[in-house]
Parts: C-alpha cells; structure tokens; sequence
C-alpha cells in the first residue's frame, strides 16, 4: 500500500469510526479544503466539520467502495449513511434535526504530502440526503 493511500485509508476509517481526533492527525494543519467554506479550512476546520457531522448523524457510517491512487492523489468512492437526530450546525445549511435516515453516494479526491493530506476536494449527493431527509420534495414523475 502506498503512503498516500494509507494516510487516507486512516482519515477514511477514523471518520468512519467517528474517531474525529485521528482522522484530524491525517490532516494538515494548514490543508486546503476545496469542498469547504473560507472559515473551514486546515485541520482545525476539518475537526470542526467532524464534530458537527457527528452532533447531527451521532450513527454517521461511511463504507469505502472504491480507492484509487496517481501518485499523490488518492480518490475515495463511499457509501454514507446515518440518522438526523441532532442539528446540523452548517453556517450554510442549518437544519434542526429530521429523525429520519438516508445513504448516499461521495466521492473525495485527497492530495497527500508526506503523512498528511494536504488538499481536498468532494462530490457528495447531498441533494438525495436532504430529500431522503425529508427537507426537499421528492422528484415527481412527468406530468401525463
């Protein structure tokens, strides 16, 4: 396994542990977070993300369904999933919590200098989550 993929493999499964703390130590303290607000950035940003995720899916899992790696970059494919029982505290996206589940699709890129990410990007469904959280309409079939 490469550096890189281990160091993602580790910040993958902590996260998906809710081990926020080891999932932070894979992280740059100043990471470039391209999936992420101006006040969300570096490590701290991330292990604030964390916690807030957790606060709002305290059951949040995230399976690994695919990894692949080009030298310092490593895509991540997974499967999330969790119940809204606590807010989500999202300076763009507050919602109070649902209590209902959802799973969804992501997809991270993560760039990897020595043991620590150092860039990040994501592609996440969180338009089917708000759905299957109830927050928007389901998608209706055409008019006849």
């Amino acid at each position: 396994m490469t550096n890189a993929k281990a160091v993602v493999t580790k910040l993958v499964d902590a996260m998906g542990r809710g081990d926020i703390e080891a999932a932070a130590s894979c992280v740059a303290e100043d990471m470039v977070n391209h999936a992420a607000i101006p006040q969300a950035q570096g490590r701290a940003g991330f292990r604030t993300i964390g916690m807030k995720i957790r606060k709002a899916f305290p059951d949040w899992k995230q399976r690994v369904d695919d990894v692949l790696v080009d030298g310092d970059k490593v895509v991540v494919r997974t499967t999330v999933s969790g119940t809204h029982t606590g807010p989500l505290e999202f300076v763009n996206t507050p919602l109070a919590a649902t209590g209902k589940a959802f799973t969804t699709t992501h997809i991270h890129i993560f760039r990897v200098a020595g043991d620590h990410v150092v860039e990040h990007w994501a592609e996440r469904d969180d338009l089917g989550m708000l759905k299957q959280l109830g927050v928007l309409p389901p998608k209706h079939g055409a008019a006849s």
